[in-house]
């Protein structure tokens, strides 16, 4: 039972040496040496793809992809409703003032206005605003707060009138994305001085393994001047990139969209919180005398985007993996030559004996170079009358032998090859020839004598 398990590793094996001829009634010739190795590669190799097909089950490994291209070329931004665009943003204003108590802080108002839209022949105006609320005290200082989208009538205005307003446009350069609606922070009361202001911005981080993170940044809006007057007026213009990710957990890949099977993604654009900048210019408050710390925000977005696709190890990359692994056995070529190897010096060993694999087959060389035997077997073959001198001559060839053979030495490649076959059907055919001729001759011969 052991002597034929191990016959049949040996025919089956990984590096296996397939003689073009059958020996010992196999077309496959292998050894001991290659069953183990195989066995070892086999347990490697289930090893392998278990973990594989382990791995991207578990989606324990995403691949991220990152690319560049214009906001004009992506066609879901470009036609970003102004409700999705103040979303995305999600600003929070903050700001700290001199205060005596903590209803000073509702003397702060926020204005939203809306930019003109020439495509859409709308002009600017003035939205609604919505007092600041008080966070903390902090001794003579107050910090207060308001929170864009808790603006209830600037939601409704956002989701009514301005339902189908994009929410960014070409600016007079064409080198920014502006958005359409810009805010003024302002007070009537001079004596609640303006410490400072921030604006918190709201992002989401794309985490390994597909996850999604809420992200903010406080950034706050510093003055060139370092002082705030009240008789001041100032802009900010806000510069910040945008981006993109996809996101999925499934493992189908992209193979099969265009048949409708495929994974589902999750799109979503949010703001670069690493690129966010600033720049701020001053002037005298004119258009509104009463208005006091005066401060504009514009928000303007660079047209690089950056759009980053993230996903787990698919099927098929699995299977591109299992046959990465399944590309090893490879190196049972070297197996197969040293096969080879063996399979011919047993051949030379076990059919040839001490003396070797010899044939004459190749190489003949005949003793009458000017006379030979088949050119006085053909004038046999003709009609015409023949002599004792000629019979007995050539009975005296047939009986010694005019045909001497060399035997010459062969490599296991050479007595098995397609030249030996051809050889030696060529010898057959010729022996058969010879064979007739000396039948025709001996019927002569006997014909002759008995007249």
């Amino acid at each position: 039972m052991t002597f034929s398990c191990v016959r049949f590793l040996e025919k089956y094996s990984f590096g296996f040496y397939q003689p073009p001829l059958y020996y010992r009634g196999n077309a496959r010739y292998g050894s001991k040496t290659s069953i183990v190795l195989t066995l070892l590669f086999v347990l490697f190799m289930i090893i392998g793809t278990i973990n594989i097909i382990l791995s991207i089950f578990k989606r324990e490994h995403f691949n991220l992809k990152q690319k560049e291209v214009d906001l004009l070329d992506v066609p879901q931004l470009v036609n970003m409703s102004l409700y999705e665009g103040i979303k995305m943003l999600d600003p929070i204003f903050s700001i700290s003032i001199l205060c005596q108590q903590e209803a000073d802080c509702a003397k702060y108002q926020l204005a939203v206005s809306q930019e003109a839209i020439p495509n859409l022949n709308i002009d600017e105006q003035f939205i609604t605003s919505d007092q600041f609320n008080i966070l903390a005290k902090l001794g003579k200082y107050c910090e207060c707060q308001l929170h864009l989208m808790s603006m209830q009538s600037y939601v409704d205005y956002l989701n009514t009138n301005a339902s189908e307003y994009p929410a960014v446009q070409l600016n007079e350069n064409f080198d920014l994305i502006q958005l359409t609606n810009y805010f003024n922070l302002y007070t009537k009361e001079k004596r609640l001085e303006l410490q400072g202001q921030r604006i918190s911005f709201s992002s989401v981080q794309l985490m390994e393994g597909g996850k999604i993170v809420d992200k903010a940044l406080l950034k706050q809006a510093i003055h060139q001047n370092g002082k705030i007057l009240p008789d001041q007026e100032s802009s900010f213009v806000w510069t910040m990139n945008l981006a993109q990710f996809n996101a999925t957990t499934g493992i189908l890949s992209k193979a099969f969209e265009f048949a409708g099977i495929g994974d589902v993604y999750r799109r979503q654009t949010y703001i670069d919180l690493d690129d966010i900048e600033y720049y701020e210019y001053s002037g005298l408050s004119e258009e509104h005398d009463e208005w006091c710390y005066d401060m504009y925000h514009f928000f303007f977005f660079n047209r690089r985007i950056i759009q980053t696709e993230m996903a787990p190890d698919s099927i098929f990359s699995g299977l591109s993996q299992i046959g990465g692994l399944t590309g090893l056995a490879m190196i049972f070529k070297f197996l197969a030559a040293y096969q080879e190897r063996n399979f011919e010096k047993n051949i030379t060993k076990t059919q040839g004996g001490k003396v070797g694999l010899k044939s004459n087959l190749l190489k003949i060389s005949r003793i009458k170079a000017d006379h030979s035997f088949w050119n006085r077997i053909t004038q046999i073959r003709r009609p015409t009358a023949i002599n004792d001198e000629t019979q007995e001559s050539i009975l005296e060839d047939i009986e010694e032998g005019h045909v001497e053979a060399v035997q010459q030495s062969l490599e296991v490649k050479q007595f098995f090859s397609i030249e030996m076959f051809k050889s030696m059907h060529d010898n057959i055919v010729e022996m058969k020839e010879k064979i007739i001729a000396q039948e025709k001759m001996i019927m002569m011969l006997q014909t002759n004598k008995d007249f």
